[in-house]
């Protein structure tokens, strides 16, 4: 991805610094609205794209009947990567750092996987590169996730 510059040029308000704030606290209501399965915080979020790839997991989940949450153990970290226009669109990549506990709780309200006894509870550290987006000269200033791909830790 090309330097920050070349957005820059093309918008001049763009501040990297808050831009990665504002993705830290997307990435943290993204990935608490996926597992809660709360449609609504998630559709402003996401593009058309990743939103469906998102229902498809939630209605999974649902026919499965299990609900699931998510807890940051510490704040994520986020760097930005790179960022530029592509047309009239601007594109940054943040490469986020997390270590998260899940909990999923199955239809028959049980904590624990039936078979084993070992509670559904898995603590565990995530490296992914999310993409986000958003229209240039637009007058909404906010940013959607357009991709989100595995990264090294």
């Amino acid at each position: 991805m090309a330097s920050i510059a070349g957005l820059k040029a093309r918008d001049p308000g763009f501040d990297p610094t808050r831009f990665v704030e504002g993705a830290r606290q997307a990435y943290e209501t993204i990935v608490q609205g996926y597992a809660s399965g709360d449609r609504a915080a998630l559709k402003p979020l996401l593009t058309p794209t990743v939103m469906r790839s998102f229902e498809a997991g939630i209605a999974a989940r649902e026919q499965r009947g299990e609900t699931e949450a998510v807890e940051f153990l510490f704040p994520p970290r986020a760097d930005l990567e790179g960022a530029t226009a592509e047309g009239d669109k601007a594109v940054a990549k943040v490469r986020f750092l997390a270590e998260l506990r899940s909990r999923v709780t199955k239809a028959d309200g049980s904590t624990a996987d039936s078979a084993t006894g070992e509670p559904l509870v898995e603590e565990r550290r995530t490296a992914e590169h999310w993409t986000f987006e958003r229209s240039l000269g637009a007058s909404d200033p906010n940013w959607v996730l357009a991709r989100v791909e595995p990264a090294t830790a």
